[in-house]
């Protein structure tokens, strides 16, 4: 089982590499086995969150359902909020 305590330390180039490398699966098993506390402290870090939310959305058609996700039309739109500036992020679908 994978965890996300190497990413407590990592830089930048370090977290991207782990986030692309990781399984989407087993990315997500070491999300749901991490307190929501340590998610907090390796997310909250500002070398770690921009570079997450960008792997992460980039990943998304492989945490998706092919199924449910061919039934999907439209853009999705995601805001995040960084500090207090407000980061839209948007990715079309199309089944």
């Amino acid at each position: 089982m994978t965890d996300l305590s190497s990413l407590r330390d990592a830089d930048a180039h370090a977290a991207r590499a782990f986030l692309t490398e990781i399984g989407a699966e087993e990315l997500v098993a070491a999300i749901r086995e991490t307190s929501d506390e340590d998610l907090l402290s390796v997310v909250g870090r500002e070398v770690i969150r921009p570079v997450a939310v960008e792997v992460i959305l980039s990943r998304l058609h492989e945490y998706a359902v092919p199924e449910r996700l061919a039934l999907l039309h439209g853009v999705v739109r995601f805001d995040l909020q960084r500090l207090r500036d407000l980061v839209q992020h948007r990715r079309r679908t199309q089944g």
